[in-house]
């Protein structure tokens, strides 16, 4: 999974960056040889002794995640993505859109889709949207879906064109500055999925997507969600919006095999006389889904947390990480995270309910992780080089879905060792309160 985030004050120009997690998932199994003892030595039939036996082999020493439970084994569905077109209540509008695979449709949305019309989530913080327009919420979510799910960028191997988002989303919230601040954020996110506008997810899994169709559109969209609250950060009695989605798209890899790869979208906004603040945040995975929670094996239970660690809390969640991270942590309204040489720890937080499937980084191993407070937590973390498009960089993503929102903790390491030292310290840490949450 890529993760991307960016805030900036518009009319200030000032930007506000959080350090880029990046975990790309691909199938994977490990394989632990089976230990064997031996028959027992019997006598021939003339007496004899036979020949000494050679000796068993060693004992496959313990791998990282060893007593998790592997993706290849999980009982999985397949997501009915008519169904969520239909929930969306999208169609083809008569835009066409291209990019270097072809030509499609850009979505269009009836007047009572929860996208154009999404309900609200109720936060301890609730308010206003900026400037009392409340059709700002759904002005915001169908130009997050329409710009950055939708975008002609997506599937780029470069983010070259990300100027093309800024005029829709600067409609879309009535701003008047100018949008090259929006622009520094798209060219940051990176819209084609890559880092700090780097190499194209698509280009890291070496896939493409499945054939366009000219008249049609060319994903699913699947949860959405939007709130209103007061901002956290910097300027606390700013009224911030937030909107969320998810859109899905079928992927075919280089040795033919078909995935679905999942793109969220977070945009935020914030308005006052004095000042405006904007946010964006993007994630880009390959997926596997379960039916709920419990399909995921129990996490074994044997993490503890050192004790020098520090505890960061989010928006009502709280975990523990090395001091280093929580001395670099940088916060913005909608995540938190700190990049320490070659270590992430970054989390993500996206206003979208906790129902339906769950999904499930398609990498190696997976856990459900008991944590008071959260609806579910499940984890999966990669074990091999063949599971991450980061070549030989082992990587976690950690869900933590609760009555409001879904977070989402990305982990990077140098080796897979210290990647289950993080991962496992950070699992026995996690708690929620929603008396705390925004």
């Amino acid at each position: 999974m890529v993760t991307t985030s960016r805030r900036a004050l518009l009319r200030t120009a000032t930007a506000v960056s959080v350090p880029t997690a990046v975990a790309a998932g691909l199938s994977g199994c490990g394989v632990i040889a089976s230990r064997s003892s031996g028959d027992p030595q019997t006598p021939s039939a003339d007496g004899s002794s036979p020949s000494p036996q050679s000796p068993s082999a060693s004992p496959t020493p313990r791998q990282p995640f060893d007593g998790w439970g592997r993706i290849a084994d999980l009982d999985t569905v397949d997501l009915d993505l008519a169904a969520l077109d239909a929930v969306a209540k999208l169609s083809p509008s008569s835009t066409s859109r291209t990019d270097r695979f072809g030509s499609w449709r850009a979505p269009q949305f009836a007047k009572d889709s929860p996208i154009t019309q999404p309900s609200l989530t109720e936060r301890r913080q609730n308010g206003k949207p900026p400037f009392g327009d409340d059709a700002l919420p759904g002005k915001l979510l169908t130009a997050s879906v329409r710009t950055v799910l939708d975008s002609p960028v997506a599937f780029e191997k470069t983010n070259e064109r990300h100027t093309e988002a800024s005029p829709e989303i600067i409609a879309a919230i009535g701003e008047t500055a100018d949008p090259h601040a929006l622009d520094e954020i798209f060219q940051s996110v990176g819209l084609n999925g890559g880092p700090e506008g780097g190499e194209g997810f698509l280009d890291q899994l070496d896939a493409e997507p499945e054939p366009y169709s000219p008249n049609e559109i060319r994903f699913h969209i699947g949860a959405s969600g939007a709130a209103v609250r007061a901002a956290g950060i910097q300027v606390s009695e700013m009224p911030l919006v937030e909107a969320a989605a998810v859109g899905y798209y079928p992927i075919v890899l280089s040795d033919g095999t078909t995935k679905l790869l999942m793109r969220t979208v977070g945009l935020s906004y914030g308005a006052s006389d004095a000042q405006a603040l904007v946010g964006a945040t993007l994630q880009s995975g390959t997926m596997v889904h379960v039916k709920d929670a419990d399909a995921v094996p129990q996490h074994p239970g044997v993490g503890s947390v050192p004790a020098d660690w520090t505890a960061i809390t989010h928006a009502g969640l709280s975990l523990k990480v090395p001091p280093a991270f929580a001395d670099g942590a940088e916060a913005l309204d909608t995540s938190v995270g700190a990049r320490v040489g070659d270590e992430t720890v970054q989390v993500m937080q996206f206003c979208l309910p906790s129902t339906g499937p769950v999904p499930v980084m398609h990498v190696d191993a997976a856990a459900r992780v008991d944590v008071p407070g959260a609806d579910y937590v499940v984890a999966a973390a990669s074990t091999s080089a063949a599971a991450s498009s980061l070549g030989s960089t082992p990587l976690a993503v950690i869900l933590v879905a609760t009555p409001k929102d879904q977070f989402w903790i990305d982990v990077i390491a140098p080796t897979a060792e210290r990647l289950e030292e993080l991962v496992e310290g950070i699992i026995a840490s996690l708690s929620f309160d929603e008396g705390s949450a925004l």
